[in-house]
This record gives structure tokens, sequence and C-alpha cells, in this order.
């Protein structure tokens, strides 16, 4: 309630001054992404994708992955953002959440607290700060997000400080937060949830991050009552090399305590290199590994897999883009996953331990 009362408070303040000067503070922008996804072991059955993915969920059919407008409000000492969508990323990925708030996409504001300095405080839904992919395909060095974005917040809510050094090198956030990709905060979650993000530029072409997250969920009921708190790490490097060439690692390791002993552990690698042969053409190849042996963040299992399996999958993709122009971007790409267990990939008609995605998207922006 604390955070909601925030919220329209700074969004009052920004659009006062909205209401005095709108000529050049307010902004729009629109996107839209379509998809095409294959399954190559069951080509002719139309069903939702692998259990732990939610981002191009409808398999061997054509689909709208996300279609987003956006507004933006500045005048230098306030600001705000508002973004309403529709689609399979809001349809799958917000599934907890109130039917009612599915489909914001982001709705905050943001007072700057110093003059000369760029210090805001900040309310409201926010793009995630773990990891370095979001839920606007265009914006992301592959088509399909990795294992570990799926399965992490894509979007936060509560209040953040947000400081920013004088040359933009240098980049701090503390969030306290309602929960663990939550918009509103869990009845009968204990405690408080708490972010911080560090981002470090030490050359124009090199971004160090390091971000966590600490305190309660709301996801583990049988935990609740006994103390139960994250303890989330996750840490990045994107770097360009060379002139054509943009790489990019990721590391993340959580824990999750119950009476201050940790109960259970998952990890994620992921990495990937982009070649540019032309400004519209480029290949990416991705490789990672998703390690969650007691589907901590993994919730769309059956309790008897969960109870007989342990989940480790491999993933490697190789992906083509072509910038048709600077709306549209027509892109393509190859998946591969891996794991030792059959039960990890879905219904299926015969058990593999092993499957091929084929992905196509056509991605515009306004």
């Amino acid at each position: 309630m604390r955070c909601t009362l925030i919220v329209f408070t700074l969004l009052g303040i920004c659009f006062c001054g909205y209401a005095q000067d709108s000529s050049k503070k307010f902004t729009w922008s629109a996107y839209g992404e379509f998809y095409a996804a294959f399954d190559a072991i069951e080509p002719r059955t139309n069903q939702n994708s692998l259990p732990f993915l939610v981002n191009h969920k409808r398999v061997n059919n054509v689909g709208l992955n996300i279609a987003l407008v956006r507004a933006h409000y500045a005048n230098g000492n306030t600001r705000a953002n508002a973004g309403i969508m529709l689609g399979d990323y809001s349809r799958y990925n917000l599934g907890t959440e109130d039917l009612s708030l599915r489909n914001i996409y982001e709705l905050n504001a943001g007072v700057k607290l110093l003059k000369y300095d760029k210090l805001w405080l900040d309310a409201g839904v926010f793009e995630s700060y773990l990891g370095f992919e979001g839920p606007l395909g265009v914006n992301n060095a592959t088509l399909t997000r990795s294992m570990f974005a799926e399965n992490s917040p894509y979007y936060l809510s509560g209040v953040r400080l947000h400081y920013t050094s004088r040359d933009s090198r240098i980049m701090l956030s503390a969030y306290y937060l309602n929960g663990w990709q939550r918009m509103v905060r869990p009845n009968g979650m204990s405690g408080t949830a708490w972010g911080t993000h560090i981002v470090f530029m030490p050359t124009q072409n090199t971004v160090i991050s390091y971000g966590t997250f600490w305190g309660g969920d709301g996801f583990r009921k049988q935990l609740q009552q006994a103390n139960y708190k994250r303890w989330f790490n996750d840490v990045y490097v994107l770097f360009k090399p060379f002139k054509k060439v943009e790489a990019g690692a990721l590391f993340d390791y959580g824990i999750d305590y119950a009476d201050r002993q940790p109960a259970y552990r998952w990890y994620a690698l992921n990495g990937f290199v982009k070649y540019s042969f032309t400004p519209r053409f480029s290949l990416t190849g991705r490789a990672e590994r998703f390690s969650d042996p007691n589907y901590t963040v993994l919730s769309n299992f059956s309790s008897s897999i969960i109870n007989s399996t342990r989940f480790l999958m491999h993933a490697y993709s190789l992906n083509f883009d072509i910038k048709l122009n600077e709306q549209i971007t027509f892109r393509s790409e190859a998946r591969a996953f891996e794991s030792g267990d059959h039960n990890l990939f879905g219904k299926r008609a015969k058990p593999v331990n092993s499957t091929q995605l084929y992905t196509a998207s056509l991605c515009v922006k306004f």
C-alpha cells in the first residue's frame, strides 16, 4: 500500500508538470514482435513449448509474443513511464498476477533529489536489472531468451534509489521490492525484499554489472512459516573487443534459505558472441547451462517429476538477423536443448533426451 501511494503521488507531480508544458516532454513508442516456432521432434503437433520457457511459447504455430505501447514523460526534475502490452509474454509470464495487472509492462514515476547530480527516487513497476536480456527481443543479442532469463524476473516493483556519476561510468541502485517478480506483495509473505545493482563502464565498449536480490518471494508456501529468504547474485560482462564483434558472459547463483539454513540452490551460465557482417546483417552464437536440481525457480513441472528428477539442461543456438530498415528487423534462430532426462521436455509422443527449436520473428518498432 505504501508503494502504491508513492507511485500515485509521483505520477501526480509528473503530470502536473505535463499539464503546464507538454510540447517536448511527452513521447511515446510502440513495439510488436511476431513469431513462428517449430519443434523438430514433433513438427505436426500444436502445443506449448518447453515447460521452462515463457516467451515464443507456442510451437508449430504463428503467434504474437508481445505488442507494446509506451508513454514517457520527463521535464528534468520529474519523470514517468507507462506501458500496456498483450501477447504470449504477458499471458505466460504474468500468470501469477491478478488478472487486472497482466497487461502492465511498466508503470513508474520518479523525482530528482539533487539539482546538479543524477540522484533519482522512483517508484512503481520497472524492467528488471537482473541479467542482460529483456522482454523486447530486438534489444537482445539472440531471438529467444536464455533459460536463466526465462526463470528470473523480467520485471520488479517497489521503490528505487538510483545514482549515476557525472561521467556516466558508474550507476548505483538500491531497491525496496514487493518480491521476486511481483507487482503486488503476496499475502502471507513475511519480511521484506531488497535489491542492489552496480554498473561500471571502465571503457566505452565494456559494461560490468553486479545485481543482488535478498528477501522473500511468496512462491514456496511450505517455507513461508520457516523464515524463508532468497539470496540471489547476478554477474555479467558485455564488451566489444572489435568493431564488428560483440560478446557477453553471465553467471548467476541463487540460494533459498529456511530458518537461516541453505535449503535450495541453483545456478546458470550463459555466453554469446555476435559478429556483424554489415550494419544490416549479423550472426550470433550462444551456449548456456542451467541447473536447478530442486526446481526452486521452475514452477511448470508436475510433482512426480520434481520428486524424481534433478533439472540440468544445456542449450546451444545460432541466430541470424537482417535489419530491413530502422523500424523492422527479421530474425531467425536454430536452438538445441540437451539433458540426461526425457521428463524435462514435457509431454511427447516418444521420450527424448534432446530437441531442436527453430524460430523466426519479425520485430517492428516505432
